[in-house]
């Protein structure tokens, strides 16, 4: 009687040849699992990093010449900060917890400034902000005004206003 079917030799081969494919799949899952891990590990250091390496103070505020609060702002980080890039300001501003305008209504001091395509603050640099709201009188309460920038970077100040020109 003959038998139809694979020869063992035949079997073998293509159960090698199964097994090679096989382990090759996984290898390729692996390989790439672990290269999108290790990107997303680096990308979220890099960032850490940049966050560690960058900060904002507010070390002024003052009451302009055409009566609207002025900030001045120093980069206390060792990296250069982007207060705007692609014609788009990247720091927003609060005043009493409340966005100005969306939150880049506020000016650069400098007109120059305004119509760069981007402006970058180096460490230690410092930048004039007004932020078109009116300074308060000695009536007002308590102004509230808060910064937050790249990297995660933001400063607060409280200003009070006892008579002089800055709070």
């Amino acid at each position: 009687m003959t038998s139809k079917g694979i020869t063992p030799v035949i079997a073998t081969v293509m159960l090698l040849t199964i097994s090679i494919a096989t382990t090759a799949s996984a290898y390729t899952f692996i390989n790439t699992l672990q290269e999108d891990a290790q990107e997303s590990f680096e990308e979220d250091l890099r960032q850490e990093q940049l966050e560690t390496q960058s900060n904002m103070n507010i070390e002024y505020v003052y009451n302009g010449t055409d009566g609207y609060m002025l900030t001045t702002v120093r980069n206390t980080g060792s990296i250069p900060l982007n207060f705007k890039q692609s014609g788009e300001k990247s720091v927003l501003m609060y005043i009493d917890f409340s966005a100005v305008g969306d939150g880049t209504g506020w000016r650069f001091e400098d007109e120059d400034l305004e119509d760069e395509e981007t402006v970058r603050l180096s460490s230690q640099g410092t930048v004039t902000l007004n932020s078109t709201e009116k300074y308060p009188s000695e009536d007002d309460d308590d102004v509230w005004i808060e910064l937050n920038g790249p990297y995660s970077t933001s400063s607060t100040h409280v200003c009070s206003n006892t008579g002089r020109p800055s709070c």
